[in-house]
């Protein structure tokens, strides 16, 4: 944080969407995410506000798509305005939309518990290669010896 904002300029879920940076093409975060409760957004993000249909529904179908075809500039890539507009997407029925959103909620619960029990499984894997290597180190297990 550099400064601090006074108000907000939002208070509604809108979708943010990135516009500029490596990510774009990189990809190892989300682009599009939805922005919940009261905000401001910078100028380096896209503000969406669906016609219709549930906001996390369209994050989803946006970071779902492969933008690289849109993204100009090569020392700092860019999504701009224009291109996002421009794109073309297959719309399916607001009771699908639902449907996907749910799937999605669904999903990620269970991916999440996933993660969280591989985050487990590394801590006690170093847990026991620190212990190993004290063992080894202390002389207390004999590493010499071939298998």
């Amino acid at each position: 944080m550099i400064d601090t904002v006074d108000g907000y300029l939002f208070d509604e879920p809108l979708i943010l969407v990135s516009e500029d940076g490596a990510n774009l093409l990189a990809r190892s975060t989300p682009i599009a995410f939805v922005a919940r409760g009261e905000y401001w957004v910078n100028n380096h993000a896209h503000v969406l506000r669906p016609r219709f249909g549930p906001v996390d529904f369209w994050a989803a179908r946006i970071e779902a798509i492969d933008i690289s075809p849109i993204v100009t500039g090569s020392a700092q890539p860019k999504l701009t305005a224009d291109a996002l507009r421009g794109m073309r997407l297959a719309v399916p029925s607001e009771s699908e939309m639902d449907a996907i959103v749910r799937y999605i909620a669904q999903e990620t619960v269970k991916i999440d518990a996933l993660i969280g029990k591989a985050g487990e499984f590394i801590a006690l894997a170093k847990e026991r290669r620190s212990a190993l290597i004290t063992a080894a180190v202390t002389g207390q297990i004999d590493v010499t010896k071939a298998a």
